[in-house]
């Protein structure tokens, strides 16, 4: 075959092949697409040059003597033509690295990729109703919730539009998950508030939010990783920047060291987690620490359990924290519709043991 000929068809087969790869695949590095590019095209024109010099039916060395070898301006003419195939790889794969994850879809200013979107579909169709989006500074970085009319919002603190792109995708993802998880049957928890003094109520309502709700970001943290983002990068950011002291917030009594640590081993970095427990230790807070691991501990018990299995867990932590010094009793199942949407809600009795 002449070369140029050679060239034109090495340039389109190798062309049409790199870039009919599916932007989709995120493990289509450049590397790996040079890789297969000078693989293919070496290979190739050391098969067509070789059969071009030395033809014969035999496997034996060809081109042995200087007459048949490639000149040295025949060298240089194979490089020229083989470069237009290289730029055209580069071009290929520029447009495909920056289309791996394509904005399938918006919420609010927020680009979300093919899984996120998909989760944001499942959820409105959930619903009934589309996502709306809010803000809020009553929440560190967001909160989700229901609209009287049945619309399910997410609120997000305007701290939040500092963040990469990533950072404020994985918040998102993270209410939708919560969302998600409410109207397909994972249940809310309130308490029975006359059982209680009025700040005993504040206090469950507190480990809501310290102790239900990380059992909760457990159970579809590893979803969030899925779809190549960060679960735990706000809660990371806030725990390796504190110092445990009696005063700070988070760490004045017995109660919220405990919730505070457990909420560490569950949703930070190995690091961040073993800097906070050496805080304890140096600290003297070491029942805390204790209760906050076995509360942990009971979290990870297993990767996933039914809706029924969250409450059990959360009640079993729950007695940890409060060492068995309060009867944990789960009174009632109740039914609360939020327009289209039937939220489950487990319905507790604490009382303090004589």
């Amino acid at each position: 075959m002449p070369l140029d000929a050679l060239s034109s068809t090495l340039y389109n087969k190798v062309n049409s092949r790199l870039c009919g790869i599916k932007p989709s695949d995120p493990t289509i590095t450049v590397g790996i697409r040079y890789a297969m590019w000078e693989h293919a095209v070496m290979r190739q024109f050391n098969r067509e040059v070789t059969a071009e010099f030395a033809p014969g039916p035999f496997p034996q060395p060809r081109c042995a003597t200087p007459q048949c070898r490639p000149s040295r301006t025949l060298t240089l003419r194979m490089f020229a033509l083989a470069m237009p195939v290289f730029v055209s790889l580069v071009l290929c794969s520029s447009s495909l690295s920056a289309g791996e994850d394509p904005c399938e879809r918006t919420l609010g200013e927020v680009c979300l990729r093919p899984g996120a979107a998909d989760l944001l579909k499942d959820v409105e169709g959930l619903y009934g109703k589309p996502v709306k989006m809010a803000e809020t500074t009553r929440a560190a970085v967001g909160d989700s919730g229901v609209y009287s009319d049945g619309t399910p919002y997410i609120e997000l603190n305007p701290v939040i539009y500092g963040r990469s792109d990533a950072r404020r995708e994985a918040v998102i993802v993270h209410e939708l998950f919560h969302l998600k998880m409410k109207a397909s049957g994972y249940p809310i928890v309130k308490f029975q508030r006359e059982a209680v003094s009025p700040d005993d109520f504040q206090f469950l309502l507190e480990t809501v939010r310290l102790v239900f709700d990380p059992i909760e970001h457990h159970l579809f943290a590893s979803k969030i990783r899925e779809m190549g983002l960060d679960p735990d990068a706000e809660v990371e950011d806030h725990f390796r920047a504190i110092e445990p002291r009696p005063e700070a917030v988070g760490f004045t009594n017995y109660y919220q060291r405990a919730m505070t640590v457990m909420r560490v081993l569950l949703e930070c970095s190995a690091p961040t987690a073993l800097r906070i427990q050496r805080c304890y230790q140096s600290n003297g807070w070491s029942s805390a620490l204790d209760a906050g691991k076995q509360m942990a501990a009971l979290a990870t018990s297993r990767e996933e359990y039914s809706p029924d299995d969250e409450v059990v867990i959360y009640m079993k932590c729950l007695r940890r924290l409060l060492e068995n010094q309060a009867d944990i009793r789960l009174v009632a199942w109740e039914d609360e519709r939020h327009g289209q949407a039937v939220y489950r809600v487990a319905v507790l009795r604490v009382t303090h043991r004589a």
